[in-house]
């Protein structure tokens, strides 16, 4: 290599070498420090001079593989949205049936089903029912005298009325308000009642039924006189007798005298196949009133029309209770 050469390479070497060395150092920053002393104050925040002077004072190295901040590149061309105005929706404030005035207090309480009627001919009315049905979560009795049933067809209202709790038959019978309690129903005839009265059943009314149409019919529970007491041994009830005993069916009246029978097992007969002594005997008994009343509105002609009929319960004070619509 020439002199002139060596020189010149010489020449390069430092200007690259020196030209690196300024640039790692800081060269560049302090140049555009030099030229931001000469533009106008800012008004930045001093976090942001504190920023900045922990960017400036960093090594070399951490500024030559330092990566650019994205936290002000969010785009700008998205269009801003106006807050929203909508009233989010409170479930505690929708307004529930109980809420309504128009509505009664036993509204969910008791149910209202549609009419059955199974004949549309003479006397159709005593085979035309509604059913009423308590909730079995209730605490406390539903008092069903005076509520009214209303057509909102024809217009028609009916009011019930009350009830015998206690049937007896031969006698003058006390009615008393109505009741219903938890999971109990109420059978509405609209015809007139076989007894003469409303009542509530008991399981010795199978008695009744053997000789009276009822709708829906009258299921009774009668203890077959096989299982009621015998009189005390020694007594007149021969093997001929006790045979019949043990065939005879439960829930019916013995009325007359067999001839193939004793006296004593005739009288037998008479005294403990009958409805009276089954109450006199039974009242008692946990299981002897069942959950269900029949309750007449002693009309000759049917009430509900068979199609396009609303059917309404109101409470006493003329508030919806329940309806049926078909």
């Amino acid at each position: 290599m020439s002199p002139r050469n060596t020189i010149l390479f010489f020449i390069i070497f430092a200007v690259v070498v020196g030209g690196g060395i300024w640039f790692f150092v800081g060269g560049k920053d302090n140049s555009d420090n030099d030229f931001a002393k000469n533009l106008p104050p800012t008004t930045a925040p001093a976090n942001a001079a504190a920023d900045q002077n922990q960017k400036s004072s960093g090594s070399w190295f951490s500024k030559l593989f330092s990566m650019p901040s994205f936290e002000n590149m969010t785009p700008n061309f998205l269009p801003s949205l106006p807050p929203s105005t909508q009233t989010p929706t409170d479930p505690q404030t929708e307004i529930s049936p109980a809420a309504n005035t128009n509505f009664s207090p036993l509204k969910g309480k008791i149910y209202l089903s549609r009419p059955y009627n199974y004949n549309s001919g003479t006397g159709a009315a005593n085979y035309e029912y509604i059913t009423l049905r308590a909730d079995n979560n209730l605490k406390e009795k539903i008092h069903l005298t005076d509520l009214t049933l209303k057509s909102a067809a024809s217009g028609v209202k009916v009011k019930i009325g009350q009830g015998i709790y206690l049937y007896f038959s031969g006698t003058i019978n006390p009615a008393q308000d109505i009741f219903l309690g938890p999971g109990e129903t109420a059978y509405i005839i609209t015809g007139r009642s076989p007894l003469g009265v409303s009542f509530r059943v008991n399981k010795c009314m199978g008695y009744l039924a053997k000789n009276q149409n009822f709708t829906p019919y009258l299921y009774g529970d009668c203890l077959a006189v096989r299982n009621e007491p015998l009189p005390k041994a020694p007594n007149q009830l021969n093997d001929n007798c006790l045979d019949y005993v043990e065939r005879f069916p439960a829930c019916t009246t013995f009325t007359t005298g067999k001839l193939e029978l004793s006296p004593e097992c005739n009288n037998f007969l008479i005294e403990k196949a009958n409805y009276g002594y089954c109450v006199q005997t039974h009242k008692n008994d946990k299981d002897f009133y069942q959950a269900d009343w029949r309750i007449y509105l002693s009309r000759d002609e049917t009430l509900w029309k068979s199609k396009r009929e609303t059917i309404e319960l109101l409470d006493q004070n003329s508030k919806l209770i329940d309806s049926v619509s078909y």
